[in-house]
């Protein structure tokens, strides 16, 4: 499994799976900053 970062999105995060050279899954994630809405950080799947 892979992990990527981008400078263009810092708080977004990308695993691949791969085997063999092919891709076969994927997940992203996401971290949001704190609102008046949702007082802490908050990381989605």
């Amino acid at each position: 499994m892979s992990q990527t970062r981008t400078d263009e999105a810092p708080n977004r995060l990308l695993l691949v799976a791969d085997r063999g050279g092919e891709d076969v899954g994927h997940l992203v994630g996401a971290l949001g900053n704190a609102s008046a809405m949702k007082p802490v950080k908050v990381a989605t799947w």
